[in-house]
């Protein structure tokens, strides 16, 4: 996986306005983990994140059974994220 480059998918100026005007409040980022939970309860998954891939960064909005630094941290360079694949491709990205 490689750093976003002029052109690329990531670093689109309209993609990158609907992540910054995504509504991060309290109240929605509350609203996030409670469907997170549902969702990864009835998947029976023990690991479940819902991130936002920026130019740069993934920030994980929502978690759930992360641990060590990666939960600390909430996020990654966009090099290390699946998601990333996902922006550039607008395809599933099937690990």
């Amino acid at each position: 996986m490689t750093q976003s480059q002029p052109g690329d998918a990531l670093s689109r100026p309209e993609r990158l306005e609907a992540v910054a005007a995504l509504d991060v409040s309290a109240d929605a980022m509350r609203a996030l983990e409670d469907l997170l939970v549902e969702v990864s309860d009835d998947l029976d998954l023990p690991i479940a994140v819902v991130s936002v891939v920026m130019g740069e960064a993934q920030q994980f909005l929502a978690s759930r059974g992360l641990g060590g630094w990666l939960a600390a941290v909430d996020g990654t360079p966009s090099e290390w994220s699946f998601c990333a694949n996902v922006v550039r491709d607008e395809a599933p990205f099937v690990v």
